[in-house]
């Protein structure tokens, strides 16, 4: 069993650290073969590329017609959303029928804020289980959009206009509960960094993301500060 990995300054790919590979003191990629007698010649190799994320699961391309990018909005949070709107909304449904049959009519004014609520929780669960979001690359034109449920957020980057994609790890604590998600932005010409696509929940999602717009776009992957690698 590895004690850790490291990672191929050649060709990217991991290298299982094991016992037996430190007593001997060298260490062999199982990708290209290249060889490291020290850990100190490992360390001071020359930078070699990223190592290709595998596409996970939620995530379909398609290269028919330039590259295009599915991601499904569905997740496991979206059930207990659905869970949380139903006990919302039948308890308002509950109440603004107690009200209508007792002919206390003011008190529906008293639940329109409730109501309202109960309405965009319905439209943000209906939104989960059938968007997806689309990041289409076509001669050299990045657009990206949700639906089918009408959602804010449609953008187009002509070419050029994109220098860097990156991605980032964000952590907050909210109740003593720890949340992680992760997102992708991007460089522009004058080095300022924007958001390109926020909140998702499953790093590698974000890692595929960015190493195939930068493929299709014609951009070299480079450090990025903060970055998530």
């Amino acid at each position: 069993m590895p004690l850790f990995d490291l990672r191929c300054k050649s060709c990217g790919a991991r290298i299982p650290i094991t016992f037996a590979t430190i007593k001997q003191q060298s260490v062999q990629c199982p990708n290209c073969g290249k060889t490291y007698t020290s850990m100190e010649e490992f360390q001071n190799s020359p930078e070699g590329p990223r190592m290709a994320v595998a596409m996970p699961k939620g995530i379909t391309i398609n290269n028919d017609d330039g590259l295009t990018i599915i991601r499904k909005w569905k997740s496991p949070a979206t059930y207990f959303f659905t869970f949380f709107a139903l006990v919302w909304n039948a308890g308002i449904a509950m109440f603004v029928v107690t009200a209508i049959l007792s002919g206390e009519y003011e008190l529906l004014l008293f639940t329109s804020i409730h109501i309202l609520i109960g309405l965009g929780l319905v439209y943000k669960v209906a939104a989960d289980f059938l968007n997806e979001t689309r990041l289409q690359v076509k001669f050299g034109v990045l657009t990206i959009q949700h639906g089918p449920v009408p959602w804010p957020g449609k953008k187009e980057y002509p070419p050029g206009t994109i220098t860097q994609i990156y991605c980032q790890k964000n952590e907050s604590t909210s109740r003593n509960r720890r949340n992680v998600s992760y997102s992708v932005h991007w460089i522009d010409k004058s080095d300022k960094k924007r958001t390109l696509l926020g909140y998702l929940r499953n790093s590698d999602q974000a890692l595929f993301i960015e190493q195939q717009l930068e493929k299709s776009l014609g951009i070299q992957d480079r450090p990025v500060d903060g970055a998530y690698t």
